[in-house]
């Protein structure tokens, strides 16, 4: 076993990640609305304490999708307080700063002339402030500035 005594870790994937063996493709919201209400019991507005941790989760996200092992992974990540981005109509529309959106990310990881070996970018959202990657970004919120890595 991978884990040894802390199986639990088993059941997320910023840890077993890492034993995937084939290319993938992964979209993961950096203020992930569900994962939050569970954790806090409500949504936003949160205290000064509450929004610690909303950053430090927004933070362990960020750091495992640029960690993830390159070339055999892809990944689009927006600093969105959303859940399964994948069901929902914007899905194909929405983007980070500089025009990349997850139909030019899931498209680009998908057309690699030297798929699977290069399989695709990793489009993570870097701005600054809770929602700030979303169009309808609150008040106060800097600008999306996105990034693309190949």
């Amino acid at each position: 076993a991978a884990f040894g005594s802390e199986s639990w870790q088993c059941l997320f994937g910023e840890f077993r990640i890492r034993y995937l063996k084939l290319p993938f493709f992964i979209t993961a919201s950096q203020y992930d609305s569900f994962q939050l209400g569970t954790n806090l019991g409500h949504g936003p507005p949160y205290s000064p304490e509450e929004s610690s941790l909303v950053e430090g989760l927004r933070g362990r996200v960020r750091a495992s999708l640029q960690s993830l092992p390159q070339p055999d992974a892809s990944a689009f990540s927006l600093a969105c307080y959303q859940h399964c981005i994948t069901e929902q109509d914007t899905l194909w529309t929405l983007t980070v700063t500089d025009g990349f959106g997850l139909r030019i990310s899931l498209l680009d990881a998908l057309s690699a002339s030297d798929f699977p070996e290069n399989f695709g970018p990793k489009v993570v959202d870097g701005c600054s402030g809770f929602q700030c990657g979303c169009p309808e970004r609150g008040p106060g919120d800097t600008p999306a500035r996105g990034r693309r890595r190949r």
